[in-house]
């Protein structure tokens, strides 16, 4: 597996909105992302989430598509010498590869379970007819 190391930042231009950051974000994700943000920003000192981030991306799977990454992000409050929050300070790791390694091994795991309830069916059946042969069988001998 190979390791890819992104920066991701962000600086409003003078007269951006400072939110514009938000429309970066999958609008799935925006909702938990902003309630978490707010969180941080009303003191919690440190707070982590997961949300995809719309920059296209080479994926892992067959076909080659595109899509957002995914990232890890975990922030933390950064205080002034007289306590007050002076910035918020985070780091963000593209765990794409990983979101893309979870999903395969899901869909494997799906599909082996379904092989081992068809297993476990043609076994029961098996043992079924080795009863019902047997139990002929010893019928054909008493007689």
């Amino acid at each position: 597996m190979s390791f890819r190391y992104n920066v991701f930042q962000w600086h409003p231009t003078p007269g951006e909105d400072p939110k514009a950051w938000i429309h970066r974000v999958d609008p799935e994700d925006q909702e938990e992302t902003m309630r978490t943000w707010q969180a941080i920003t009303a003191g919690d000192e440190k707070v982590s989430l997961q949300f995809r981030v719309l920059t296209p991306r080479k994926a892992m799977n067959a076909d080659g598509g595109e899509g957002p990454i995914t990232v890890y992000c975990r922030a933390y409050l950064d205080h002034a010498a007289d306590g007050t929050v002076q910035n918020v300070m985070s780091c963000l790791v593209d765990i794409s590869d990983i979101k893309d390694l979870e999903s395969r091994l899901r869909a494997r795991t799906e599909e082996v379970e379904v092989k081992m309830a068809h297993l476990i069916e043609v076994k029961k059946q098996q043992e079924n007819f080795i009863d019902v042969s047997s139990l002929y069988s010893t019928k054909t001998l008493r007689s």
